[in-house]
């Protein structure tokens, strides 16, 4: 480790102290760690001491800064997100995060800034809530993961958010068999037969067997197996900016 004393107009002193190593990232690669603009040399040795730490922890220390606005669009380009959840994530992170946090460092936010930025989201709807978390969570993870941080406090973060749900407090979370044949019959019945009738099969699809929206219209005749009495559920139907017009053209 090197340190050196450098002349400067900018400074009282006239002078400035620099600190330079070398060093091996993560990836056993040789690089040259250097920063210059310290008052003394004992402020260079301290900044050099937290940077050998860093690099223990397998931190990569660059220099740069990685907002949470580079983070989210490296994050919606990973592989495994349906395009309709890009899209809601994408809504959801435009609307709450990218106000607030997105020209952050992440290096900058900890439990006091997420908690202090969920405590602001309490007028917000419940689900609005609950996709924030999960976004800036995805965004921590791949922080962590790219050696930016060490740890993502989000979930020692308390959240809380409106309610805008109809159900009264203790009712039961899914629909009861006795109400979902009743919604059956509402719905599958008509002048329109073969329109009911689809709507009823979305329901019976959704309620017995789970399926998404999208991945109930997705569905094609050679996924349905009547012999085995089997599903295959492959794919999904990106509708996300479709109008409703736009699924008949």
């Amino acid at each position: 480790m090197r340190f050196d004393k450098r002349e400067s107009k900018k400074s009282k002193s006239g002078y400035t102290w620099r600190v330079t190593f070398e060093y091996k990232d993560r990836y056993g690669k040789k690089k040259k760690y250097s920063k210059s603009g310290f008052a003394t040399k004992k402020a260079a040795q301290v900044h050099a001491l937290a940077v050998q730490s860093d690099l223990a922890k397998g931190l990569v220390v660059d220099n740069s800064v990685h907002t949470v606005d580079e983070l989210f669009q490296q994050m919606i380009k990973l592989p495994g997100y349906s395009p309709n959840t890009i899209r809601t994530y994408s809504d959801t992170y435009r609307k709450h995060i990218l106000p607030v946090l997105g020209s952050v460092d992440i290096k900058d936010l900890h439990y006091p800034e997420l908690q202090g930025f969920f405590t602001d989201m309490s007028g917000v709807g419940k689900s609005a809530v609950i996709t924030t978390r999960t976004v800036l969570k995805g965004i921590g993870n791949l922080a962590i993961k790219s050696g930016y941080i060490t740890s993502w406090p989000i979930d020692l973060v308390q959240t809380s958010g409106m309610n805008h749900s109809r159900k009264s407090a203790g009712s039961s979370e899914y629909l009861p068999e006795a109400d979902f044949q009743s919604l059956l019959s509402l719905v599958s019945t008509g002048r329109a037969e073969f329109s009911c009738g689809s709507r009823g099969m979305f329901l019976l699809l959704g309620y017995y067997l789970g399926l998404r929206v999208a991945e109930a219209c997705a569905l094609q005749w050679s996924d349905v197996d009547f012999e085995n009495r089997t599903i295959n559920i492959n794919k999904q139907l990106v509708y996300s900016g479709l109008r409703l017009a736009d699924f008949f053209t």
